[in-house]
């Protein structure tokens, strides 16, 4: 009995003579150690740091250490929560690469988006994506889906005719929504650029079969005139300086000008002559004052009567200057009806009497008439010289 007791009393004091002989460094780790307190993911300097400390130590000193479990013990907790955030951000990108589904062209954000939390995710954890090669099947299905659009709208062209015209603007529109790397996968490009060539000369050629058309302008030409306008007002500038004839309709549209004016003008002729006739205006003799009177002969050839005939003068001397009447009366008159057709002023009819010596001859400034139904006509130079026999 007396034997274990002093076998305990000597194990007491070799503890205590351990205990005594701690190092100061060994102390000071152990004092930090014991200071951790809960461990989160904002702990991982302190325990770095704490291991780092317990690395410079001796392994005598190691050997000294009381609270080194509980270092292990924080480590093995900060990887735990480390690893569960892990899980957590490789579970937000995999749900990303879920979310996208089928693949149509609209799924060009969705697509971005996936990949854009991939890329976030720290380098080391990407590998760890169980549904990585999901966002790069996508990424290739979005590609083949673009590339497809724009074969399918320069396929959907056909034979090109002077209709294709909204289906290549169309192509083009959709080859404008993608960028070169997928319009150099587009296998029917060359496609789009020659129906659109084909286009042009079909649109240049038919303007200048228009204008070819035209032939001999008379005064039936003004429709075909027009279309071949038309025709060429609604090509580009490009295409219409490929239009070799042009020069040809701009002739043709001054011919046609030029014909129907002469027309119209003789057909106002042609109506003024039908409605009245002037038969002579002219000066009588002069007096032993100088004085002249005018004589005016007409006759009405229409069906319809006049009531007053208006018209008005002017003098001329024997070399054609214009000379007045020194009294300065007027030379406005007018005739009053009615007259009836065929009926008009006898010769010899007279107006006023005007004073010049110089006064040679007499001609009319201004004809026209007011007839009995209200109706007025007003006869224009040409047409006076007309009706004037």
């Amino acid at each position: 009995m007396k034997k274990r007791i002093a076998l305990i009393v000597l194990a007491v004091l070799m503890v205590l003579m351990l205990a005594a002989c701690k190092s100061e460094n060994a102390k000071m780790v152990d004092e930090k150690i014991f200071q951790l307190g809960k461990i989160t993911l904002k702990s991982e300097s302190k325990i770095e740091e704490l291991e780092i400390m317990v690395g410079n130590l001796t392994e005598k000193e190691k050997g000294q250490l009381d609270n080194l479990h509980i270092l292990e013990k924080a480590r093995e907790t900060y990887e735990t929560l480390l690893e569960e955030q892990n899980m957590k951000y490789i579970g937000k990108v995999e749900d990303a690469i879920k979310a996208i589904g089928n693949v149509t062209l609209d799924s060009g954000e969705i697509i971005a988006k996936a990949r854009k939390a991939y890329e976030d995710l720290a380098e080391e954890l990407q590998p760890r994506v169980p549904n990585y090669q999901d966002l790069t099947n996508a990424e290739q299905a979005f590609f083949d889906a673009q590339v497809a659009d724009v074969e399918n709208a320069i396929a959907a062209i056909g034979t090109v005719t002077l209709d294709s015209g909204d289906a290549i603007v169309n192509a083009y529109a959709v080859a404008e929504k993608y960028g070169e790397d997928i319009l150099s996968a587009v296998k029917n490009m060359a496609d789009l650029e020659n129906a659109s060539v084909t286009y042009t000369m079909l649109r240049v050629q038919t303007v200048i079969d228009a204008i070819d058309a035209i032939g001999t302008v008379t005064l039936e030409s003004e429709q075909k005139i027009k279309d071949a306008q038309n025709a060429y007002a609604k090509l580009s500038a490009d295409e219409k300086a490929m239009v070799t004839n042009y020069q040809k309709l701009t002739d043709a549209n001054t011919q046609y000008r030029d014909m129907k004016a002469a027309a119209e003008k003789q057909a106002k002729l042609n109506e003024a002559k039908s409605l009245f006739r002037v038969k002579r205006i002219y000066a009588g003799g002069h007096d032993s004052v100088g004085g002249v009177y005018i004589y005016f002969d007409f006759v009405n050839l229409s069906d319809k009567p006049i009531k007053y005939v208006h018209f008005s003068f002017s003098f001329y001397n024997s070399v054609g200057d214009e000379v007045w009447d020194e009294f300065s009366q007027s030379t406005s008159c007018y005739y009053t009806g009615p007259v009836y057709k065929g009926e008009g002023t006898e010769s010899g009819w007279r107006w006023g009497k005007y004073y010049n010596w110089n006064i040679a001859r007499v001609e009319l400034d201004s004809l026209w008439l007011e007839y009995m139904d209200g109706t007025k006509y007003y006869f224009s130079d040409d047409q006076i010289a007309h009706i004037t026999y």
